[in-house]
């Protein structure tokens, strides 16, 4: 006898299994069942209810002081930072003057003879290196922008305001 994948029993066999019956006639139903649960869900929930003019002016006068109290914090960060830049801006432009004068000063101490003495040669290395710090000191350096007038503090809220008519 030929060998067969039903004799070596690699199969089941054609009783024990439900080709097609039972998914078949369960699938549509339960397609069935869901799309009519989704849409009862769908439908079920009630509109929202229209917001009336004066809750949503009082609604928009909220929003309004909370976004200028943001705006005046935001105001008050930008000023810290911009104290903080032109200090750092100060600071800087004070070290390249700072090193403006190192610089003559070495100029005047080699002239005065600091070279010449127990090895020349590592103090002019020393010379050279300063040199060269302090010309890096001085480069690059961003400019200092004019001093803009401080701003107009902002005018005090006298309550609500009537609205325009409406046309």
């Amino acid at each position: 006898m030929p060998y067969t994948a039903r004799r070596a029993g690699l199969t089941a066999p054609t009783q024990m299994t439900d080709r097609g019956l039972t998914m078949k006639k369960f699938a549509g139903l339960t397609l069935l069942a869901v799309a009519m649960v989704a849409s009862g869900l769908a439908f079920s929930q009630n509109p929202p209810v229209p917001e009336s003019s004066d809750k949503k002016i009082e609604r928009m006068e909220k929003e309004l002081v909370a976004t200028r109290a943001q705006v005046e914090t935001l105001a008050t960060t930008v000023q810290r930072q911009q104290e903080a830049l032109d200090a750092t801006m100060k600071y800087l432009l004070a070290q390249a003057e700072g090193s403006k004068a190192v610089a003559q000063a070495l100029d005047a101490s080699e002239t005065a003879g600091f070279v010449y003495g127990i090895n020349p040669r590592s103090r002019e290395i020393l010379l050279a290196a300063w040199r060269e710090q302090l010309t890096k000191m001085q480069a690059g350096l961003p400019e200092m922008r004019p001093e803009s007038p401080p701003p107009k503090p902002p005018e005090p809220d006298k309550g609500r305001r009537p609205l325009p008519p409406r046309q």
